[in-house]
């Protein structure tokens, strides 16, 4: 378990739209989520970088929502 982040890291969340986050998974995404909103937490509070990305190739399901249809991010946390 890390208990302390070094001052000279990013966190780099990718894929945690909606459409991404209700498909079927190796692994529960609601542990996914609650650690992805409490590391981003820490990474406000201690003023380091923290980079959302959303990936939409045409054809994926995650092209359907467009540019700001339908989405959940974790930026409004």
């Amino acid at each position: 378990m890390i208990t302390a982040i070094d001052k000279n890291t990013a966190l780099v969340l990718v894929d945690l739209q909606q459409c991404i986050v209700t498909m079927s998974t190796a692994h529960p995404m609601n542990p996914v989520i609650a650690n992805a909103v409490r590391l981003l937490q820490v990474f406000r509070e201690e003023q380091l970088p923290a980079v959302i990305v959303n990936t939409n190739p045409i054809g994926t399901p995650a092209s359907m929502y467009g540019p700001n249809k339908n989405r959940t991010t974790l930026s409004s946390i």
